[in-house]
């Protein structure tokens, strides 16, 4: 008969043992491949187990499970789920996910290789450990994902491959030998609850309370907020504002910004809101936010009121702080958009987290002398560690839209140096548990997830709006009047932000399986694509695109019209800061579908367009009349040495395509008549450089373009006749089809056929062709015919209709 004392003494050595050979207890029958192990005498009624020991490695294997009765067995338990996580330890990316914490409450480590976890008792290794390990009295998280693709450079996380409902369900934590250690039944959860394990006096229970990841489990006691007697908005007059809360409570409240505390004002009384702006500038007026030699404002800038405030109960638990953004007497904002972002002020310009200033560490470099290695500014760190929280507000002519918790960053290349910066604004759960906009920014989007705040005018949206029926992606944009905690910022851009969610939006393709490649990098999806467009980059470059496998093979891989789309648009409008590796963002899908999108192909997306029509690089009088397509560019390679370029126009079918193109968006998108009237409804006050571009740029660019492609015909006048709209358009080359000016005219080449098709409406069928000064190529009876144009005459192109 083996005695307690025995037994113990056995068990206290085996673990020893198990400590010095392994770091941990191995549980798993079949871990070792030697055979011979000594039996060591344990009673299964009181240990569960028959327990052996390898003679070689000291490893501990074990069977005959019975129940966990002594610390022999591996006392792992399942702490925590939380299965509505909106906020708790977003990754990297700011992503939250559904979480199970496990606890080691033994004073050993424990090696979890082998365990299962799983939401299904028919299927207990869902997922299964690796050799990762416990320490005492420490706990693990593991994040239920599902199949979702994760992109996360933090090793250290265990993602599970499946997901957790949160309308409530079971979850299993099991030997390797398949034998259930511990199993929690946890209710229906709403946002930010988890299903806590509390032991008091050897009785486990089980409660609702706030999540606690990575922490001893504590009861949640939830306060309300205080609620405000007026919403932000503008006011025409001064008034009082009343907050109030529930009974007992007490409410404290800031007017700088910053987060209110105990330690801030006690409200005790209405406040008057009023005109802030004859208050001094504070944060306007911050010198660290720029290395340039720039002017700040010495007068002072248009002010709102910010108030900001949170409730207390009398053990000092707190509620989400409240934001409100008071305009008063400022009416003239009434007219425009207006955000009002609010933070506390430390994070933006406190020199440790201040993500809009130069930086601790920048400074003392400065101090030092710059003798050592120049570190980052703080505006110039980037990832999710340098993403703050920001209460914004959205205006539309003077109408609350939004109010949302949000993050910001600083976005950007070389105007992070500037004293105004632009900002990427992200709805995360991590904030409010809503990762989408409350309502889109623009009315074109059904949801939207982020946007881009951009210190500039309206040149970048209007640029890009007038290629936005073009097979290249564009960006929605809408200007505005920004505010920060509370002080006039200046005149900003509301930009759609480019993001897996923009392509799934626009396209209707799943964002889970799209890639993203920024002047050359990976932005997001996987490393098989960013490998697929540099074996594609090195394949057009040393192959022969003259011959027609090799460019069959290039537009298997590549959308054509998209890339040709992409860079007429970027010459035309004379754009000095773009090559195929700067300021080009490209996309693709890593599957394929039905969706005409989700082919596999490299897709073009224009954005920043800060450098076209007029820049300071040469200063040239005649701006005009530059010729973008061998200019000697100051931050990238000309066009003749982009590879895509210079390669692919080798080929006789890319050059008829980029020809063609080039002239469609010449005399239709950028036509100068249609680009003004289009400007004026923007601005009342337009540059008078940018008319002054489109009033002259047609007659010297593609002059430029006809030498760079050695044409040797002339530019003839091609007008569509459509007489009768209401029976059908005509479609020519990359045109939309539908213009029903009733005689359209433009310029084209006649080196290279042109394309037309008839377009019949609803109720009438094609009927044949009138066309004079051309000769159609092919069948005459065709819907869809070739042209071709005549160097010493005019072309006239009609199709003809009948009523069926």
């Amino acid at each position: 008969m083996v005695t307690k004392r025995r037994i113990v003494t056995i068990v206290f050595s085996l673990l020893i043992s198990v400590a010095f050979f392994t770091g941990g207890l191995y549980l798993n029958s079949s871990i070792h491949q030697f055979e011979e192990y000594q039996t060591v005498e344990a009673t299964e009624k009181e240990y569960g187990y028959t327990i052996y020991v390898c003679k070689h490695c000291g490893k501990v294997k074990m069977d005959d499970y019975v129940e966990p009765t002594s610390y022999l067995l591996p006392n792992i338990v399942i702490n925590e789920v939380c299965s509505v996580n909106n906020s708790f330890l977003p990754d990297e990316n700011g992503d939250c996910y559904d979480w199970i914490e496990l606890y080691n409450p033994t004073d050993r480590v424990i090696n979890l290789m082998g365990f299962g976890l799983s939401d299904k008792k028919t299927d207990l290794f869902r997922y299964t450990f690796g050799d990762v390990e416990i320490k005492p009295k420490e706990y693990l998280l593991v994040y239920a994902v599902g199949d979702e693709v994760i992109e996360s450079s933090e090793t250290d996380r265990i993602y599970a491959n499946f997901k957790l409902t949160s309308q409530g369900e079971s979850v299993f934590l099991t030997l390797p030998n398949g034998k259930i250690i511990d199993k929690v039944t946890y209710p229906e959860l709403n946002s930010d609850e988890s299903y806590s394990r509390f032991e008091v006096n050897n009785t486990v229970t089980y409660k609702i309370t706030k999540g606690t990841p990575m922490e001893e489990n504590r009861e949640f006691i939830a306060v309300q907020p205080p609620v405000f007697s007026a919403d932000s908005g503008f006011y025409s007059e001064p008034f009082m504002l009343t907050l109030t809360a529930e009974p007992g409570m007490e409410i404290y409240y800031t007017l700088d910004s910053t987060d209110p505390n105990m330690n801030s004002i006690k409200y005790e009384g209405p406040i008057l809101i009023k005109d802030a702006t004859p208050n001094e500038n504070v944060y306007r007026l911050k010198r660290d936010t720029t290395t340039q030699k720039e002017k700040f404002p010495e007068e002072l800038v248009d002010k709102a009121t910010i108030v900001r405030a949170v409730a207390y109960d009398k053990n000092g638990n707190c509620s989400e702080i409240v934001t409100k953004s008071y305009f008063v007497g400022l009416d003239k904002y009434k007219n425009t958009n207006v955000v009002s972002l609010v933070t506390d002020p430390a994070n933006l310009f406190d020199e440790e987290i201040g993500i809009y200033v130069k930086g601790k560490e920048y400074k003392q470099w400065e101090l030092s002398g710059k003798a050592a290695e120049e570190p980052l500014l703080n505006w110039d760190k980037r990832g999710f560690l340098w993403e703050r929280p920001a209460e914004v507000a959205y205006f539309d002519k003077g109408n609350l839209v939004f109010e949302q918790r949000l993050g910001i960053r600083i976005r950007g290349a070389s105007n992070r140096d500037r004293q105004m910066k632009s900002f990427n604004v992200f709805a995360r759960k991590f904030y409010n548990g809503q990762n989408r906009l409350l309502t889109p920014l623009f009315e074109e989007l059904s949801s939207q997830k982020s946007f881009i705040l951009r210190a500039c005018d309206y040149k970048e949206g209007f640029l890009q709006s007038l290629v936005g029926d073009r097979n290249v992606s564009t960006q929605l944009a809408k200007p505005c009047i920004l505010f920060i905690d509370g002080e006039y910022w200046g005149e900003y851009q509301i930009l759609e932000r480019y993001s897996t969610h923009y392509i799934e939006e626009h396209f209707g393709v799943n964002r889970d399986y799209v890639s993203m490649v920024k002047a050359g990098k990976l932005e997001s999806g996987s490393e098989t694509s960013l490998n697929d467009y540099n074996n594609l980059l090195a394949f057009i470059k040393n192959n022969d695109m003259s011959e027609k496998e090799n460019y069959d093979y290039v537009c298997e891989r590549i959308d054509i019209q998209s890339l040709i789309d992409c860079y007429c648009s970027q010459i035309y409008l004379n754009n000095v800061d773009f090559a195929y590796n700067k300021n080009v963002q490209i996309w693709r899908t890593e599957t394929k579908s039905n969706n005409p999108y989700e082919d596999g192909k490299w897709r073009w997306m224009l954005f920043d367009m800060d450098a076209c029509i007029k820049n300071n690089w040469k200063n040239l009088e005649r701006f005009y009349d530059f010729n973008t397509f061998i200019g000697d560019f100051p931050y990238t390679n000309e066009i003749y040495e982009d590879p895509f370029i210079a390669n692919l126009m080798k080929n006789k079918d890319f050059c008829k395509q980029f020809v063609n193109t080039f002239m469609d968006l010449a005399n239709y998108n950028f036509n100068k008549d249609l680009v003004i009237e289009k400007l004026y409804k923007v601005t009342d006050n337009p540059d008078e450089s940018m008319i002054i571009f489109f009033e002259n740029r047609f007659d010297y660019i593609t002059k430029y373009m006809a030498e760079f492609f050695k044409l040797k015909g002339k530019l003839t006048n091609v007008t569509l006749n459509i007489s009768n709209p209401e029976q059908g358009t005509i479609k020519l080359n990359t045109l939309p089809d539908n213009i029903t000016n009733s005689k359209w005219t433009g310029k084209y080449y006649t080196d290279y056929e042109m394309t037309a098709t008839a377009i019949p409406k609803e109720g009438y069928a094609f009927a044949g062709w009138k066309i004079e000064g051309a000769e159609i190529v092919g069948d005459k009876n065709s819907q869809t015919i070739s042209i071709k144009l005549f160097d010493d005459r005019d072309c006239s192109i009609e199709a003809v209709f009948k009523k069926i």
